[in-house]
């Protein structure tokens, strides 16, 4: 049965809820037999008394297979019509006094850490629409390293077609973080500080970059 990459963009470490892109987006490749299996599991351990039927499961697989290939498309996010460059900081404040089993202070209210004082990102991201042509296109325009993320359209079946790592941000969770509204948009690191840009591929020719 063929493989399908995680839908899920876990790429990211966060420290308190803030985001770094890591080198890989955790093991890809995991096939729908594992996925069943534990799945299955988890079923019948909860229906012991009434086990799942061979055409039961059969179901809920291609339950499982339609909704991999066709995830729900992230409403919220829209065409950008004018060029949008943000910055991102992934500092964390500590709120209050952290101490350790003695009761010793080891980390002080106020005290701040960015992440990547320590990590460098080994490569950008690129939120587009994966049913957009124009979006695919400009995808495969952009130099160096990127991983493309999806909000609407199917991760395994554009990764067929391109041959390389599709994902997808489910339910929005990461252009939610980012404050991303409008795609395509492109997130790169920039010193300390990850630089967001929303960016009209339908206009590129008036675009002003700041």
């Amino acid at each position: 049965m063929k493989k399908i990459n995680k839908l899920l963009l876990v790429g990211f470490v966060f420290l308190s809820g803030i985001c770094l892109c890591a080198e890989d987006f955790g093991s890809q490749g995991h096939s729908f037999p594992i996925v069943e299996k534990d799945f299955f599991l988890s079923l019948e351990e909860k229906l012991k008394d009434r086990p799942l039927s061979e055409t039961q499961k059969n179901k809920i697989q291609k339950i499982i297979i339609d909704k991999a290939r066709h995830p729900t498309e992230v409403k919220f996010i829209r065409e950008a019509t004018a060029y949008r460059r943000f910055i991102y900081d992934p500092s964390v404040e500590a709120k209050e006094n952290y101490r350790d089993l003695d009761g010793k202070i080891v980390v002080q209210a106020g005290f701040k850490v960015n992440p990547l004082d320590t990590i460098t990102l080994t490569s950008g991201l690129l939120f587009i629409d994966g049913t957009n042509r124009d979006h695919i296109k400009w995808a495969n325009s952009q130099k160096g390293e990127y991983k493309w993320i999806l909000v609407k359209g199917s991760p395994i079946e554009l990764e067929e077609r391109e041959e390389r790592p599709i994902y997808f941000d489910q339910k929005g969770v990461y252009s939610k973080r980012f404050n991303i509204k409008h795609i395509p948009c492109c997130i790169r690191q920039e010193g300390k500080v990850l630089v967001i840009e929303e960016i009209p591929i339908k206009s590129l020719s008036s675009v002003r970059r700041s």
